[in-house]
């Protein structure tokens, strides 16, 4: 699973979304929600946890 977000914008600074990937399995840099920031989602990490943050709920609502 990938995480994205946005940095220096406040209101989505704090959540994570999980990245939705293509059929090849190559970055999108959207998110499963649909939600991106202005500007799109300028960070990812791809790690089995969010750095503390928390994850949108919209988001674990599409891979449950």
């Amino acid at each position: 699973m990938r995480y994205i977000w946005r940095t220096g914008d406040r209101r989505h600074e704090r959540v994570m979304h999980i990245e939705a990937i293509d059929r090849l399995g190559n970055d999108t840099m959207t998110s499963l929600c649909g939600r991106s920031p202005h500007g799109g989602f300028d960070r990812s990490i791809n790690a089995p946890f969010a750095l503390g943050r928390p994850i949108c709920r919209l988001c674990w609502r599409k891979v449950a």
